[in-house]
């Protein structure tokens, strides 16, 4: 699958988003835990698209020992399937 970086959809930036499986991949900092009524909405807005959002904590891909992230990469890719 091909993903597109900081694409555009709406008046929303997605992270990663892969068109051909309507899948957006958020890779959140710490501040989303300041933001998250308003994730909420733009995941449920981006729903109504047929858009599915996957969120991931941006720690769990940069600074962990490498389990977490191919977890997540897991998850990803049978999201994919």
């Amino acid at each position: 699958m091909k993903f597109r970086r900081q694409h555009a959809v709406g008046k929303y930036t997605l992270d990663f988003y892969c068109p051909e499986k309507k899948l957006c991949i958020e890779v959140d900092g710490e501040q989303h835990f300041e933001t998250l009524e308003a994730d909420k909405f733009r995941d449920s807005e981006l729903a109504l698209l047929g858009i599915r959002v996957i969120r991931t904590p941006s720690l769990d891909l940069f600074e962990d020992n490498g389990h977490a992230r191919d977890a997540w990469l897991k998850v990803i890719a049978e999201a994919c399937e």
